[in-house]
């Protein structure tokens, strides 16, 4: 298996952003060919702050479907890390935050 070039959140990196980042590197499955697809996932949740953070919440809507799907296809959900590791582990980040927050408002 080849090792991914990590992803380094930049200073200006979102705090989901970054959570993306973390939960990436503690992915031993990641390879070198699944770059493009970790970089798309920071992007999308750097995207989705900004939305959030600029009262633009249908864009963020309409981008969390996309970076759950990259997530999934990255094995970084429960569901889908069960199919790759056979164990599931919750989760509680920013994304997690971000979505009671908006159940909450």
């Amino acid at each position: 298996m080849e090792t991914v070039i990590r992803f380094e959140p930049d200073h200006g990196a979102t705090p989901l952003e970054v959570e993306v980042c973390k939960a990436v590197a503690e992915m031993p499955w990641i390879e070198l060919s699944d770059q493009a697809a970790v970089e798309l996932a920071c992007r999308y949740a750097r995207w989705i702050e900004m939305a959030a953070h600029t009262n633009l919440g249908r864009a963020a809507e309409q981008i969390g479907p996309r970076l759950e799907a990259v997530l999934v296809e990255l094995g970084a959900t429960p569901a889908s890390r069960l199919k790759i590791t056979g164990t599931q582990k919750q989760v509680n980040g920013r994304l997690a935050e971000l979505r009671q927050a908006r159940r909450g408002a």
